[in-house]
């Protein structure tokens, strides 16, 4: 499977600092085989630029003649060059694969863009279509929250590269989810590649200026919190019940969250991680106060809240 992330091609980058590009470039070239830019980004990151693991964005009326040794060059308007260094560039979304036939045997490689509802149809003709054109690389619009599935079921067919862009930005199948589904799924990804996501994400939010939402999938901060008793109790005998892939993997932690959903198996836990020694009679009250005052705070306690609610009942002082 080779991926290219194409972030650094996205408007939304136009107005990030130098230094931030070329962070976020370095980064992506350890979690993608290949970072697509624009020509806005290469001005400010050319001396970090890896010509042969990048792939250039030209503009309408761009000549790859004037940026030579890249990896591909993609342009929508195709019909600048026959060299196989250039994709394609083509939309499609209404499965007419008549309008692909045109390209079959060519030697320039085709990115297909959009494939949006593709798995709500006959998605295992369709890639057996494209498959059939040759040098084929998928780049699937998430418009239906079905991009990721649509990249994993591509590389499972026989395609070899999927096109997607960090945090799902323009609406791409997201980078991270599409390497985790394919460690998951023994597709295969680069060494290091997962390793890279965390510092990635921590760029990411400093350069755009805004933190990414807490359960977003993969790298949201609070995906690995836990609240239910239930829950606790089935992670605690086996992660596996609640959890598609253990946080460790990506360098986090599993957090149980204490508040009015927590049962005796997550207050055990708790009181175990910060060794507080507490009379088994006592969880049943504890667990009361604990309820009331989540109720009242209207969210689950802080650890340290937590911590003084429990010392305080241990003492007797209710």
């Amino acid at each position: 499977m080779l991926i290219t992330d194409r972030l650094l091609s996205l408007p939304q980058m136009f107005g990030c600092r130098a230094e931030d590009l070329a962070e976020l470039y370095r980064l992506l070239l350890e979690a993608a085989d290949y970072v697509e830019v624009d020509a806005i980004a290469l001005a400010k990151i050319w001396d970090a630029v890896v010509l042969e693991r990048t792939v250039l964005r030209l503009p309408y009326g761009g000549h790859m003649e004037d940026y030579p040794g890249f990896h591909h060059y993609v342009c929508p308007f195709f019909k600048l060059s026959n060299s196989p260094a250039l994709l394609v560039e083509i939309p499609l979304d209404d499965l007419r694969w008549e309008q692909l036939r045109p390209y079959r045997g060519k030697e320039r490689c085709l990115r297909i863009v959009g494939l949006n509802g593709l798995l709500f149809r006959d998605w295992r003709g369709g890639f057996a279509s494209l498959l059939d054109l040759g040098n084929v690389e998928l780049s699937p619009h998430n418009g239906r929250c079905c991009a990721t599935a649509i990249a994993v079921e591509w590389i499972k067919a026989g395609g070899e590269r999927v096109v997607a862009s960090f945090m799902g930005c323009g609406g791409g199948a997201p980078l991270e989810e599409a390497l985790m589904a394919a460690h998951l799924g023994g597709l295969g990804v680069r060494p290091g590649a997962l390793a890279a996501l965390p510092a990635l994400k921590a760029v990411f939010q400093r350069a755009l200026g805004r933190r990414i939402p807490s359960h977003k999938p993969i790298l949201g901060d609070a995906i690995f919190e836990v609240e239910s008793g239930i829950h606790v109790d089935g992670i605690m005998k086996n992660p596996e019940n609640y959890e598609p892939f253990p946080p460790e993997l990506l360098g986090a932690a599993r957090s149980i969250r204490i508040g009015k959903h927590s049962g005796e198996a997550a207050i055990k836990v708790k009181l175990a991680e910060y060794g507080i020694p507490f009379d088994s009679a006592q969880i049943g009250p504890l667990i009361r106060k604990i309820g009331e005052t989540s109720i009242r705070l209207g969210r689950g306690l802080a650890d340290p809240e937590f911590v003084e609610l429990a010392e305080t009942f241990a003492c007797g002082a209710w």
